[in-house]
């Protein structure tokens, strides 16, 4: 587990790094040591399997990723924008949270559904887009988190800012490894 940047002075960004770590050892732990089939099987009962857990962490956190860069990008080319105080989510933000949070069953963006089958290299896929979210919130630290905005991936009518993304991501990710998590917990789930 790698800890979060102590640089990092931004309390919100070094509170969302904390969370990368855990994220990565537990997709490592639920994924690492699956043969292909148990990566693909789904519960009899409906439903996605570790491996398209993953997959959808990887769709939406490119998705996410490719949102984001432009808008940070844009504000260090700009100087930056100074630091005018605590994050605070916008509207948008503020539903997605509470959404990737609910206990509630969420249909998926289709943009976001996994393909048929998962990769194999799925973990090391997921574990790319962690790292490049990891280098991106530690590059982020000194921006004001609330003026760094974009369109989100899943609507192009709400805008989010970089502090809602962070939380969001990383939240998502706790949501669906924990899924994947009682899918290896499953009676049936295969032995080899």
């Amino acid at each position: 587990m790698v800890a979060p940047d102590e640089t990092v002075r931004d309390p919100h960004l070094h509170a969302q790094l904390a969370k990368v770590g855990p994220n990565d050892a537990e997709a490592r732990r639920l994924a690492e040591d699956l043969s292909a089939h148990r990566l693909a099987w789904r519960p009899p009962a409906g439903g996605w399997g570790v491996g398209d857990c993953l997959e959808h962490l990887v769709a939406s956190g490119g998705q996410y990723l490719g949102a984001m860069r432009p808008a940070f990008e844009r504000a260090r080319a700009g100087g930056g924008e100074p630091v005018h105080g605590g994050w605070r989510p916008t509207l948008a933000g503020r539903l997605l949270i509470h959404g990737v949070n609910s206990p509630r069953k969420l249909p998926s963006p289709r943009r976001f559904r996994p393909p048929p089958a998962p990769r194999p290299e799925v973990l090391a896929a997921f574990l790319d887009v962690q790292a490049a979210l990891r280098e991106l919130m530690t590059a982020a630290d000194g921006l004001d988190l609330r003026r760094v905005r974009f369109a989100s991936p899943v609507t192009p009518l709400a805008r989010l800012n970089l502090g809602d993304a962070v939380q969001i991501l990383q939240d998502h990710a706790r949501r669906h490894l924990t899924q994947a998590l009682r899918v290896r917990e499953h009676p049936d789930f295969p032995t080899a």
